[in-house]
């Protein structure tokens, strides 16, 4: 026959939830149960009466810490039953069975150190307020009861800055285990750089492991572009460049925000994934992404090459925007461009370039004007919409006192409006989305069912 000695421990840790199934107390004790928070304070004092009965003249009960986690969450980000953690340490060893039975719970659910873990009291303390686990609810020091034999809330200030250290650490691990997964939902086009500069986590993740992440947005990227490329160059949609002309404080700026908002609103409501580029004045494109609007916004004409300047307004682009770190392939629908100065004043910078190679890329321009204010004028502002059309007969302009240039594109009037929701209204329906999307499912199915009525 062999007897089998039985495990003696002096520190241990329990956690066990607020029924009263799992407690083998008296009748009377357990009814505390039935309203936890209200019975809380005598719920712990029953449990370190418990463990009191373990001291002798030679061993105390060194040390007890209590709290009830009634804020935690599983996987599900669902709150879990409330329950309550502890700490305790004798200055000599009990059986773990004496533990158990006084406490009025099994066996298994007391855990214990083990290979003389040097870390257990310290690891095991923090965790009642999830010092050390910062995706975990964190319970203020103040909620841990101790009856004395131990100052918790010092305990947690005089290791701070080691919990915030393991608690980065901790986070850090934990979010480089979803790199993969980010990655995926950046190359499906469901995570964007403004979701990840939003989120905590997720900044954390971008910041630890930037390289990787600029390469899932390149490679979404340059896929969305291949796929944009494809239906512009099968007709379709059409590229359109819309130019706002108009002087400082006119609100064009802001009628093109209206307008590439719309437009997304529109193509969103239509099953499209659309999203706006504001493009910077200087390396204009280094943060595109695929983006289907691009405003740029008071950009001056020389913060792209003139190369570049054909390349985005053509039609049919097959070639790629340079940028400082790598060139990409830029296909967007919508091009809004925002300046003081005409679209001939624009690029007339580009002296060695014919001017018609820029003017005949421009689909439409806004020019906004100040109307008149005195007697029996209010003042406002006057919204007119012109469309780029081949001259009969070209006009000549001088470019300096020996040359001349033949000018065979200009612009033409096509209506105009004081009114800016009216204006905005008509320019979208009229002319910028029949160019900009094709027609949708729904669209059929409507032309399908007035076609049925007629035949009816």
């Amino acid at each position: 026959m062999y007897f089998i000695e039985e495990k003696r421990i002096k520190q241990f840790v329990f956690e066990q939830q607020l029924k009263a199934e799992y407690w083998d107390w008296e009748d009377e004790k357990l009814e505390l149960f039935d309203d936890w928070q209200a019975n809380k304070a005598l719920i712990f004092e029953e449990i370190y009466r418990r463990l009191k009965t373990l001291e002798s003249d030679k061993v105390k009960l060194e040390c007890i810490s209590l709290i009830v986690h009634s804020l935690d969450k599983n996987d599900l980000n669902e709150l879990v039953f409330p329950h309550v953690h502890l700490y305790g340490k004798y200055s000599d060893k009990r059986t773990i069975t004496r533990i158990a039975k006084v406490l009025g719970i099994k066996v298994q659910y007391i855990e214990f150190p083990k290979d003389k873990n040097r870390y257990f009291e310290e690891n095991q303390l923090a965790y009642l307020t999830h010092a050390q686990q910062p995706d975990k609810y964190q319970y203020p020091p103040l909620e841990v009861e101790t009856f004395g034999t131990f100052d918790y809330s010092n305990f947690i200030l005089s290791n701070a800055k080691k919990f915030e250290k393991q608690s980065a650490t901790v986070k850090r691990k934990r979010t480089d285990e979803s790199l993969d997964l980010i990655n995926q939902q950046i190359l499906k086009g469901e995570l964007f750089l403004e979701n990840i500069l939003a989120d905590d986590d997720l900044f954390l993740l971008y910041s630890n492991h930037k390289l990787q992440f600029k390469q899932a947005f390149d490679s979404y990227a340059e896929r969305l572009a291949f796929k944009n490329l494809k239906d512009l160059t099968t007709g379709k949609y059409k590229l359109t460049v819309m130019y706002f002309q108009g002087k400082s404080s006119l609100g064009k700026s802001y009628l093109a925000r209206t307008i590439a908002q719309k437009v997304r609103e529109y193509a969103e409501e239509n099953k499209f994934k659309s999203r706006i580029y504001s493009a910077s004045s200087s390396n204009p494109f280094d943060d595109y992404y695929g983006e289907d609007i691009i405003l740029l916004d008071d950009i001056r004409p020389d913060s792209l090459r003139k190369a570049d300047w054909l390349k985005l307004l053509d039609p049919i682009n097959t070639s790629r925007m340079s940028a400082r770190f790598t060139n990409k392939q830029v296909v967007p629908r919508l091009i809004l461009i925002t300046n003081t100065q005409l679209p001939e004043q624009f690029f007339n910078i580009f002296k060695d370039e014919a001017l018609d190679q820029y003017i005949r890329r421009i689909n439409f321009c806004t020019i906004l004007s100040e109307k008149q204010q005195g007697k029996g004028y209010e003042g406002g502002v006057y919204y007119q919409l012109s469309q780029t059309k081949r001259l009969f007969s070209p006009k000549v302009r001088n470019i300096s006192a020996y040359e001349k240039e033949e000018i065979n594109f200009d612009l033409e009037a096509i209506f105009s409006t004081d009114n800016q929701e009216e204006f905005t209204e008509k320019l979208l329906a009229q002319h910028l989305l029949p160019r900009i999307y094709p027609k949708t499912e729904k669209d059929f199915d409507f032309l399908k069912s007035k076609m049925t009525e007629k035949a009816d």
